[in-house]
């Protein structure tokens, strides 16, 4: 029986057994054992089995071998069902989901030993042969080269025995989902590159102000070690106490929804300089719900010491000018409008 559990459901045991009692449609009532196996594409297979029989029987007898081969025709994954013979396993059924994604070729591999249908993947008859002596399902992924195929597949094989000789494998196909892992994690690694690049710091937090995320930037800025951010690391600790209220006030307006900044914050790093950085933020939001801040950090310290330093130089320009009692003025070359300090026009 095959059954369909989405993705989004619970997601309970890959493996699981229990024996119940079932009532046939003749009235006779007889117990049974029920195993189910859950495949990544969420897929559940159920084996029902009679308890009374013999677990370690020799085979199954050969006239019920049809009907062995028809149950797995309808199953939508691949499905390849083997028998242990003295040489080793050989490829007795498949059904048109096999052939679908490996080929015609099975056509002539009835009959043929393991070693000749899947050659270039040995550990595959190991794999048969643990699951018959363990008696356990085996879940393994191979790459297999299909023919007229130029690159491998990747295929997560489940192994299942029935009796001491049948072997079933169901085949999931996690090519595509392999190459779009794949595909994701270059992304990922040239989005980091990306923001290793920048000359700013670049943060995530969670709702309560722990760092999820800083690159490079801000690990050198901040003297903040990737060890830190996963102990957990909370930038508010470093921020001055008459900044520390404010910036807590404003977090929690930004994941309400307000837009405001930027934000100007002092704090005091571990070395004990003290800093000033201007802080933009915005929300993190999933499913219409925000889940923390990401942001850019800009290091203002240098800015706001030059604005100190222009301001005092004006502030002594000034006294110097009222001291000497020079009058200015400004001419706009452009539009000819003119300015005059007080103090010129009270010049003689």
């Amino acid at each position: 029986i095959v059954l369909d559990e989405p993705r989004g459901a619970s997601s309970p045991a890959v493996v699981r057994t229990r024996e119940a009692m079932i009532t046939r449609r003749d009235g006779r009532t007889e117990t049974c054992r029920f195993t189910s196996v859950r495949s990544e594409s969420g897929l559940r297979i159920v084996f029902i089995q009679p308890v009374d029989e013999p677990p370690d029987s020799a085979a199954l007898p050969e006239a019920s071998e049809p009907g062995y081969r028809f149950l797995y025709q309808s199953c939508p994954l691949p499905t390849l069902l083997w028998k242990r013979r003295a040489e080793g396993f050989c490829l007795i059924s498949f059904n048109s989901a096999a052939r679908q994604l490996l080929g015609d070729e099975l056509e002539h591999s009835l009959g043929r030993p393991q070693a000749s249908v899947l050659a270039s993947v040995p550990e595959f008859r190991e794999c048969m042969q643990r699951c018959l002596v363990d008696r356990l399902t085996r879940h393994k992924e191979f790459r297999i080269k299909a023919p007229g195929e130029e690159r491998a597949r990747h295929l997560r094989i489940t192994f299942i025995g029935a009796g001491s000789d049948y072997v079933t494998a169901y085949a999931e196909d996690l090519t595509q989902l392999r190459r779009t892992e794949a595909e994701l994690q270059q992304k990922e690694s040239r989005d980091q590159e990306m923001l290793d690049m920048l000359p700013e710091t670049v943060f995530e937090m969670d709702t309560s102000g722990r760092i999820l995320f800083v690159n490079r930037n801000g690990h050198e800025r901040f003297g903040v070690t990737p060890e830190d951010v996963e102990r957990g690391f909370y930038p508010f600790e470093l921020l001055t106490p008459e900044d520390r209220e404010r910036a807590q006030r404003n977090m929690a307006r930004v994941l309400a929804g307000d837009r405001i900044g930027p934000n100007e914050y002092t704090a005091i790093l571990k070395d004990g300089r003290r800093s000033v950085f201007m802080v933009h933020s915005q929300p993190i939001v999933r499913e219409g719900r925000s889940e923390g801040l990401r942001g850019l950090v800009v290091d203002i310290t240098e800015r706001k010491r030059l604005e100190a330093v222009l301001r005092e130089s004006e502030a002594r320009l000034r006294l110097a000018v009222e001291a000497a009692r020079i009058g200015i003025y400004t001419t706009d070359l452009e539009t000819g409008i003119r300015q005059w300090s007080p103090a010129l026009y009270a010049l003689p």
